[in-house]
C-alpha cells in the first residue's frame, strides 16, 4: 500500500516537467504508431474475410445432427448427411470440418460392416488432422481405426491404435474419451482370452464413466464386465452385471445395447443347456440388429442362432443360419466372425457324418484363426493413401487460388476504407490534444490534494498495523484451540476405526458359515438370494446341509440385529450343526422342537430367568428329490409357493425357538407336499415386509404376496432385481429397519 502511494505521487511531478511542444511531438509520434497499427488491422481482416463466407454455426449443427442419428442408429441418413457436410467444407475450404465429416463417415460405414471402406475413410480423416494438428480429432481417429482393426482380427494393430489415442485423451483431459478407448482395449484383451486384464481395463473404464455420470459409457462397462466374466465361466457374475446394463440401457433409450445384452443372455442359457430360453434371447437380439442394419452384429447372432438350433434338433434351419452368417462375414471382411461360423459349420458336418464337408470348414477355421491384413487388402490401403496424397495436394492449390482472388477483389474497396480512416483519425488526434492541455492544467490543481491525501493514508496504515498485530494475536489463540479439537477429533476417530474393524472382521466370520452359491445352484434349476443386513453384521442366516438322499435348508430371523442379532445367528447355526450333522434329525419338526431345547439352555431361559426372550423365527424345509417332495416345518415364519399357476401359503406354527414358555415342550406341525409339476418356492424373514416408507407405512405381507404373483414366471436373477426395486421405491428415504433375507428357487 506504500508502495503504491508513493508511486501516485510521481506522476504529477511528471506532468509538471511537459510543456505544450513536448505534447505535440508526441501526439505526432502517436499518430504514426496508430496509422501503423491500423494498417497490419486491415490487412488481417482482408484475408479473414474469404474463410468467413460459410455459416460455422449450420456446420456445428449439422455435425451434431450427424452424431444423434448415428446414436439412434439411422446410419443410412447420418452418412448422407456427413457427406454432404464433406462436400460443402471442401468447396468452402474448411480443413477441419472436411476431417470431422470424413470421421464420422468412417463410423458409420463400421457400424454397418464395410470394414474395408471404413478404414479408408478414417485413414483419410486422419492425414487431415495431423496436418491440422488437431490432437482431438487425431485420438478420436486412432480410436476408430483400432476398432476396425480388431473387428477385422488385426489385435496388435488394434492395440496400437488404442493406445496412442488413450495417450492424447490422456493429455488433453479428455475423461469421456479416455473410459471409451479403456473399453475398447478391455475388448481387445477379451478376444486375446485374457480375461483378468479385460476386467482390470473395463473396471477403470466404469470408475470414471462413474465419476463424469457418463450413464451411456456405463452401461457399455457393465455389459462388457459381464461378457469377461461369462467367458471366465462365472454366470452368476454376469447376469448380475448385464443385468445392470440393461437397466441403464433401457434408461437412455439404447436399443444397440439391448441387443447385444440379449445376444450374451442367450449365450448363457446356451452353455447351460437351456437352447429353448437361449434361442428367445437370439431372436429378440437378432430383430434389434437387422433394424439398426448393424451386419457385424447380425454375423455374431446368425452363428449363435444357427448353433442353438442344431442343439434343438432344428438342423435345417440350423445349417441355413450358419451359411447366411458365413456369406455375411465374408462379405464384412472379419477374419473373428468367419472363424467362429467356420467352426460351427465344421462340427454340423461332423455329427452329420460329412467328414469331407467338415474337414473343409475346419480348414477355413484355421485359417481364418492364424491371419491377418491380406496382400489385397494391404493394397487397398496404400492405394488409399495415395488417394489422399493427392486430394491433400490438390485441396492446398485450390485454398490458394481462392485466397489470391478475394484479395485481388477486396483491395480498391479497403483503400477507400483507409483514406476514410484516416481522415477520422486525423479529427480525432485534434481532439485529443485539445483533452490533453486541459488534463495538463488539472493535473497541476491535483498535485497538492495528493499530497494531503497520502498523509492521510500514512496515519491510516499506522492504524492498520496495530489491529494486524491484535488479529495475529487472535489468530494464533485460534490455531491452538483448533489442534486441541484435531488431537480429540484424531482419539475418536481411532476408536471409531477399532470398532468397525471388529465389526468387519464379525461379518467376515458370520459370511463365511453361510452357504455358498453353487449348493444352490446343484439342486435347483434356478434360484437367488436376497440378503441384506441392517447393520455391518446380521440377525437373520440361512443354513443348508445335504444327505445323500435329501437336502434340509433352513431361514432364520434371530431376536435384534447388527451385535446381538450376530451373536443369536452363530448360535443358531452352531446347534443347527449339532441337531442335523451330529445327531442326524432331518424331520423339520423335530429339528425345531429340539432346537427349542437347546437355545434354552444355551441362553439360561428357565423358570429363574423369565426376563430373557431372546430367539429366533426359522423356517425350515427337506426337499427329497428321488420322492419328488417337500416338507416343511415353520416357528412363525410362513412358506409360500406356485405350484403352476396356484398360489399356495403354508403358515408356521405362532409359536419362536426359545424364550420365555410356559408348556413343558413346545411341539411344531410339519408339512409335506407332493412336487408333481414345476413349482417356485419362497423363505423369507419379516424384514421385507415389515419396512416403513417415509409415511410410516409398512410395505405388507399382502403387497409382497401380490409383487410375487407377478414376477414368479421371471428368471431368478430379475425376480431378485424386482425385489430390490420395489424395496426400494417403497423405503424412500427411509432407513432399512430391520434385516432382510429372502430366497427363491425353481423346482
Amino acid at each position: 500500500m506504500l508502495f503504491t502511494v508513493r508511486s501516485c505521487c510521481h506522476y504529477p511531478l511528471f506532468f509538471c516537467i511537459i510543456d505544450p511542444q513536448n505534447i505535440v511531438r508526441l501526439m505526432v509520434r502517436l499518430s504514426v504508431l496508430i496509422l501503423f497499427s491500423l494498417q497490419i488491422l486491415l490487412f488481417g481482416g482482408l484475408t479473414c474475410r474469404a474463410a468467413e463466407s460459410v455459416d460455422t454455426v449450420k456446420l456445428r449443427a449439422a455435425l451434431k445432427r450427424t452424431d444423434h442419428l448415428i446414436s439412434t442408429g439411422a446410419y443410412d441418413l447420418a452418412f448422407q448427411l456427413a457427406d454432404s457436410l464433406y462436400a460443402v467444407a471442401k468447396k468452402a475450404g474448411l480443413a477441419n470440418t472436411q476431417g470431422l465429416a470424413l470421421n464420422r463417415m468412417g463410423v458409420v460405414l463400421r457400424c454397418k460392416g464395410d470394414l474395408s471402406h471404413s478404414l479408408i475413410i478414417l485413414n483419410q480423416s486422419l492425414g487431415i488432422a495431423d496436418s491440422l494438428h488437431n490432437q482431438d480429432l487425431i485420438s478420436n481417429n486412432y480410436n476408430n481405426i483400432g476398432a476396425v482393426n480388431r473387428m477385422l482380427g488385426n489385435y496388435p494393430l488394434a492395440l496400437r491404435c488404442y493406445l496412442k489415442s488413450l495417450k492424447i485423451k490422456d493429455e488433453l483431459h479428455d475423461l469421456d474419451g479416455m473410459a471409451a478407448v479403456l473399453n475398447n482395449i478391455g475388448i481387445v484383451y477379451l478376444y486375446q482370452e485374457d480375461y483378468d486384464k479385460a476386467l482390470d481395463y473395463y473396471g477403470r473404464s466404469q470408475v470414471i464413466s462413474q465419476k463424469i455420470k457418463d450413464i451411456p459409457g456405463q452401461a457399455i462397462s457393465y455389459i462388457n464386465i459381464g461378457e469377461a466374466y461369462q467367458k471366465k465361466g462365472n454366470n452368476s457374475d454376469a447376469i448380475v452385471f448385464y443385468m445392470k446394463g440393461l437397466e441403464l440401457s433401457e434408461q437412455i433409450g439404447d436399443r444397440d445395447n439391448q441387443a447385444v445384452i440379449s445376444n450374451e443372455l442367450g449365450n448363457i442359457y446356451k452353455s447351460k443347456g437351456d437352447c429353448s430360453y437361449a434361442y428367445e434371447f437370439y431372436a429378440k437380439s437378432l430383430l434389434v440388429f437387422e433394424q439398426l442394419k448393424d451386419n457385424y452384429r447380425i454375423a455374431q447372432v446368425l452363428t449363435n442362432l444357427g448353433s442353438c438350433c442344431i442343439e434343438l434338433n432344428r438342423k435345417e434351419e440350423g445349417h441355413r443360419l450358419l451359411l447366411r452368417a458365413l456369406s455375411l462375414s465374408k462379405a464384412i471382411g472379419s477374419w473373428e466372425l468367419i472363424r467362429d461360423v467356420s467352426a460351427e459349420l465344421s462340427q454340423y458336418y461332423q455329427k452329420n457324418g460329412n467328414y469331407k464337408q467338415a474337414l473343409t470348414y475346419h480348414q477355413g477355421y484355421t485359417a481364418a484363426r492364424d491371419s491377418s491384413f491380406s496382400k489385397e487388402k494391404t493394397e487397398q490401403l496404400i492405394r488409399a493413401q495415395m488417394r489422399f496424397d493427392f486430394e491433400k495436394e490438390q485441396h492446398n492449390i485450390e485454398v490458394e487460388q481462392e485466397k489470391r482472388s478475394v484479395i485481388a477483389g477486396e483491395k480498391s474497396r479497403w483503400q477507400l476504407a483507409i483514406r476514410v480512416m484516416l481522415s477520422i483519425i486525423v479529427v480525432v488526434l485534434l481532439a485529443l490534444l485539445a483533452v490533453l492541455y486541459r488534463n495538463y492544467r488539472n493535473k497541476q490543481l491535483l498535485f497538492v490534494k495528493l499530497e494531503e491525501h497520502q498523509n492521510e493514508i500514512l496515519e491510516k496504515n499506522e492504524e492498520l498495523m496495530q489491529q494486524q498485530e491484535e488479529i495475529l494475536a487472535q489468530r494464533d489463540e485460534i490455531e491452538h484451540a483448533n489442534e486441541v479439537l484435531k488431537e480429540r477429533q484424531r482419539q475418536i476417530e481411532q476408536q471409531n476405526e477399532r470398532i468397525m474393524s471388529s465389526l468387519e472382521y464379525a461379518k467376515t466370520i458370520q459370511e463365511a458359515i453361510l452357504p455358498e452359491d453353487h449348493v444352490f445352484s446343484a439342486i435347483f434349476r434356478d434360484y437367488f438370494i436376497l440378503y441384506q443386513p441392517k447393520d455391518v453384521v446380521s440377525g437373520d442366516f440361512y443354513w443348508t446341509y445335504k444327505t445323500n438322499e435329501c437336502t434340509l435348508f433352513a431361514l432364520a430371523d434371530c431376536t435384534g440385529h447388527g451385535v446381538a442379532g450376530g451373536f443369536m445367528s452363530m448360535i443358531g447355526n452352531t446347534l443347527l450343526n449339532q441337531i442335523v450333522v451330529e445327531s442326524e434329525i432331518t424331520d423339520p419338526a423335530l429339528v425345531l422342537e429340539k432346537l427349542n431345547i437347546m437355545v434354552r439352555e444355551a441362553l439360561k431361559q428357565d423358570a429363574d430367568s423369565p426376563h430373557s426372550h431372546s430367539g429366533m423365527d426359522i423356517a425350515i424345509v427337506l426337499y427329497d428329490k428321488l420322492e419328488g417332495t417337500l416338507t416343511f416345518s415353520g416357528a412363525k415364519r410362513p412358506l409360500y409357493m406356485f405350484k403352476g399357476n396356484e398360489f399356495i401359503k403354508i403358515a408356521g406354527d405362532s409359536r419362536s425357538i426359545g424364550g420365555y414358555q410356559l408348556e413343558a415342550t413346545r411341539k411344531f406341525t410339519l408339512n409335506k407336499i407332493t412336487l408333481d409339476e414345476p413349482t417356485v418356492v419362497y423363505l423369507f424373514s419379516d424384514g421385507f415386509s415389515d419396512q416403513l416408507n417415509e409415511d410410516d407405512r409398512k410395505f405388507g405381507v399382502a403387497t409382497l404376496k401380490s409383487l410375487l404373483s407377478e414376477i414368479y414366471r421371471l428368471p431368478m436373477a430379475k425376480q431378485k432385481q424386482r425385489l430390490l426395486m420395489a424395496h426400494q421405491a417403497h423405503k424412500g428415504g427411509r432407513e432399512q429397519i430391520d434385516d432382510i433375507t429372502m430366497i427363491g428357487f425353481a423346482i
